[in-house]
């Protein structure tokens, strides 16, 4: 069982508090539940696989573009840490950093002035459009239940 915290102050209204926690036993969660997050079990082991599943390798290509302005290297990053794709060339990548790349769909909108028929004025519709940022192929993906997830990652992205 945990104890009161002993509250302190400092200069302004910056406060720290004090909790002992026992080594073994119980902890009563209404101790700690305005001040913690409690995990339990089942959610730090699906937390626990979806990291593994995350890290698994998966071979991708970016094919070439015939836009000679564009980039040779795709740049994904997850948490700060970067990996580069070699436009035509199938590589080994991380499936952390093929769900940036499905998650890659830029929106672009137009507007284009129209006659309406029916009030006789002029009208302004927005034309939406969302698509892929850069095409790829999945060449291979040994987990099965990859194919699943990218289905799921791009039916969230419409």
């Amino acid at each position: 069982m945990a104890t009161t915290p002993k509250t302190y102050e400092s200069d302004g209204n910056a406060k720290s508090a004090e909790y002992n926690i026992p080594t073994t036993g119980d902890i009563d969660p209404a101790d700690f539940k305005p001040r913690f997050e409690l995990v339990d079990e089942f959610n730090y082991r699906d937390m626990a696989e979806l990291d593994k599943f995350m890290e698994e390798p998966v071979l991708v290509e970016i094919p070439q573009s015939n836009n000679k302005n564009d980039d040779p290297f795709i740049q994904l990053g997850v948490n700060g840490i970067n990996q580069a794709l070699l436009r035509g060339k199938p590589q080994w990548i991380k499936r952390k950093y093929l769900e940036v790349l499905l998650r890659s769909m830029p929106t672009t909108l137009e507007t284009v002035e129209y006659f309406d028929q029916q009030t006789g004025n002029k009208a302004v519709k927005l034309i939406k459009t969302t698509g892929e940022k850069y095409p790829y192929r999945i060449h291979e993906d040994k987990n099965p239940l990859g194919r699943p997830w990218v289905r799921q990652i791009l039916a969230e992205a419409n």
